[in-house]
């Protein structure tokens, strides 16, 4: 029999023939693609499925698995043929995926999660079933879970370490210190003497590594320590407040090297002192941690207790009115203020005048180094006068101010339901508020302006105005224009009062016309 190249190029496979064969099918790695070819009688012997002319009855063939590493992640990786195709690879019940090659001949892989032995089933196109089974082992990539914190018992100051990990805790090393746990996890104690950053680490059975760093404060628990000098019955004490913290309790307290009784729970201590200089205070509780304090004292130091002299007169000036203030002291003047506000002086004293600009009362104080203290307060009344005249006109950008004509304004006053708004913003600058003295509130939509001593907020689309401490309800509500707040013209004036605004009105003219008079 001779063959042609077509048939000479079907499969390898090694196949013996019984019988007189007819047909030839010769399968390609395509398993649907088959061809028949036309032969003369030939004796043939075959005892092996799947061979040429039969039917494939085997599954597909496992040729190895193996184990890879990859992005911290294992995986299975099984290798298979078969001439019809393999039509799934499954580990544990779980798909593996076509990684290399193809169905007929191919390399699966599947991501493993733990250890243990895996059954592995695949079959092939045709139906052909399989199975075999591999060990794999999982390396362990979670490192154990570490908590340190301190305590204090019987006096003494502890590390608390608790560790847990999937597998077994191998290693627990407190600054180069190795200490005993259990593998499964555990909480112990690890005694500390001194204050500092403290490393723990600790290993598992695969090598991984927790590592925790935790200070140990011991100092933070010193025995608290206060020390004032007073002078009584013209004599100098020492007045010395001391207390133990946590539990522990006070040993000794020194004064100078020389030892001085006290309470072990503490208390207020009186020490006289003949002599001027510098004393130690020394205190130790039993864990002999130390607080220590120094304090000078001069024993012939002149206790003050007369206060300063003040005397406060008032002079009319062009711009307002001046407070004349004298203040003189026995000693040394330390602080002089008015109304709150520091005002330069002369530690030995003299006169200084203050200039003001609004009525009303003004408190001054004097104070000396023993801080002994005078107040006065004294009345000035500001003749109001013309500063400011600034004429807005409806439905026009342009105004004046002192009839000087300013910069145009980007929203100008209009009439909003048969009443007269001006722009708030704008107003404000005509007054002299600047800039960053207005705010606005997007989220809850409200504007506020510094007025002086004052705080103005008004709330968009709300009949309510504060003005400093005082809620206003307003004849309208403010309105929104091109992004500006709008007021009623009538409540203008009540925004400014501590400006001494007036607002009048020419409904022939169509202008309002905000005059400032202090």
């Amino acid at each position: 029999m001779k063959l042609n190249k077509r048939v000479a190029s079907v499969l390898a496979t090694s196949i013996v023939f019984t019988g007189q064969l007819s047909c030839l099918y010769a399968r390609t790695y395509s398993p649907a693609n088959y061809t028949v070819l036309a032969l003369a009688s030939t004796e043939v012997n075959s005892t092996t499925p799947g061979a040429i002319g039969m039917e494939d009855k085997v599954a597909p063939q496992f040729n190895s698995a193996w184990t890879e590493e990859k992005d911290g992640k294992t995986y299975l990786m099984i290798s298979l043929n078969d001439p019809s195709g393999v039509n799934y690879v499954q580990v544990g019940g779980k798909y593996a995926t076509l990684v290399s090659g193809d169905a007929v001949s191919g390399t699966y892989k599947c991501e493993m999660t733990s250890s243990g032995t895996y059954t592995i089933s695949f079959q092939d196109k045709l139906g052909n079933f399989g199975s075999t089974s591999y060990k794999v082992t999982v390396k362990d990539k979670t490192s154990p879970t570490v908590d340190v914190w301190q305590t204090t018992k019987n006096s003494k100051y502890y590390l608390v370490i608790r560790a847990s990990d999937n597998g077994k805790i191998t290693k627990v090393i407190v600054d180069g210190t190795r200490i005993t746990f259990n593998e499964s996890g555990d909480t112990r104690e690890y005694e500390v003497t001194k204050a500092g950053e403290y490393t723990v680490v600790v290993t598992d059975d695969a090598g991984n590594e927790t590592t925790k760093k935790y200070k140990v404060s011991i100092n933070a628990n010193k025995p608290t320590l206060k020390v004032t000098k007073e002078y009584k019955d013209k004599k100098w004490y020492l007045i010395i407040k001391g207390e133990p913290t946590n539990s522990n309790k006070l040993s000794t307290l020194t004064v100078n090297s020389t030892k001085v009784t006290i309470a072990s729970r503490g208390e207020e201590v009186t020490y006289e002192v003949s002599k001027s200089g510098t004393y130690k205070v020394v205190l130790q509780d039993d864990l002999n941690m130390e607080s220590t304090e120094s304090i000078y004292v001069d024993v012939n130091e002149i206790i003050d207790k007369e206060k300063p002299t003040l005397v406060l007169s008032q002079s009319k000036t062009a711009n307002g009115a001046v407070i004349i203030i004298t203040a003189k002291d026995n000693d040394q003047i330390t602080e002089l203020t008015v109304n709150g506000k520091v005002v330069s002086i002369a530690a030995g004293g003299g006169t200084v005048n203050y200039p003001v600009t609004q009525t009303g009362n003004y408190l001054v104080s004097v104070k000396d180094r023993a801080s002994n203290k005078e107040e006065k307060s004294i009345y000035i009344a500001i003749e109001n006068k013309v500063q400011q005249v600034v004429k807005f006109k409806l439905n026009d950008r342009n105004w004046t101010k002192d009839g000087a004509v300013q910069s145009p304004m980007d929203t100008p006053p209009a009439v909003i339901g048969q009443r007269t708004y001006l722009p708030l913003r704008q107003t404000a600058y005509a007054l002299g508020i600047n800039e960053n003295q207005i705010t606005w509130d997007s989220k809850n939509k409200e504007a506020t302006i510094i007025d002086g001593s004052d705080v103005i907020k008004v709330k968009l689309n709300s009949n309510i105005m504060t003005v400093g401490s005082q809620t206003i309800v307003m004849d309208g509500t403010a309105v929104s224009q091109n992004n500006r707040i709008l007021l009623p013209i009538s409540q203008i004036a009540k925004a400014f009062k501590s400006k001494g605004v007036t607002v009048d009105w020419d409904n022939n003219k169509k202008e309002a016309t905000i005059t400032r008079t202090n």
